[in-house]
């Protein structure tokens, strides 16, 4: 049975305190493909929604400690290259800071002090970075620290963050992939720490 309800309005303007609304039984019934359906049509897979945003971003946060046996490393500068070998294209320079405060003691076994330090990218359009330490004549040489951020496989295609295997590059060269950094914030935090050699 139909469930109906209609008001009957006055013919009148001015409505006597004798006339009263009158209620008849009214089908609201409405069929669910009457519905529009970008309403109702929402993908709530969150890990779904998570791998299409991790894979999908290019913001990069590289941090870690720095640290060596002949120099200080608190204050030291560093210098940010999208390669290795094409060191003509400069990111960006930023400055190690102390590991600690200078209320507890902040050198390491060697007796010198150890560093720490952030390089923040966001929208960064290059698949590697590489960190190179400065030339200090007569003590230490350059240090060039590789990192790889986004991988391919040996056809070419982008392989997802999370993702920990061994790739056969052109030439049978074993290629270790490891792209399982950590993602929160809407960016890829990747820990690693530099040990300056001699």
């Amino acid at each position: 049975m139909d469930i109906r309800n209609k008001i009957l309005l006055s013919t009148k303007d001015i409505i006597t305190k004798g006339e009263k609304d009158i209620y008849f039984n009214i089908n609201l019934e409405n069929t669910y493909r009457e519905f529009k359906k970008f309403e109702y049509n929402n993908d709530f897979d969150l890990q779904k929604q998570f791998d299409k945003e991790r894979n999908t971003s290019r913001n990069f946060r590289i941090y870690g400690i720095i640290d060596s046996v002949i120099e200080d490393c608190d204050n030291m500068e560093l210098s940010i290259y999208y390669s290795s070998t094409t060191t003509s294209m400069l990111i960006k320079k930023i400055y190690t800071k102390p590991l600690i405060s200078d209320t507890w003691s902040s050198i390491n076994v060697f007796g010198k002090k150890t560093g720490k330090y952030l390089i923040e990218l966001d929208n960064y359009q290059y698949d590697k970075i590489s960190i190179i330490t400065p030339d200090i004549s007569g003590i230490q040489k350059s240090n060039n620290f590789e990192q790889t951020l986004v991988f391919y496989d040996a056809e070419g295609n982008f392989i997802e963050y999370g993702t920990e295997t061994i790739e056969l590059g052109e030439n049978g060269q074993a290629i270790e992939i490891n792209n399982n950094f950590p993602f929160f914030y809407d960016k890829h935090w990747i820990n690693k720490d530099l040990n300056l050699i001699k």
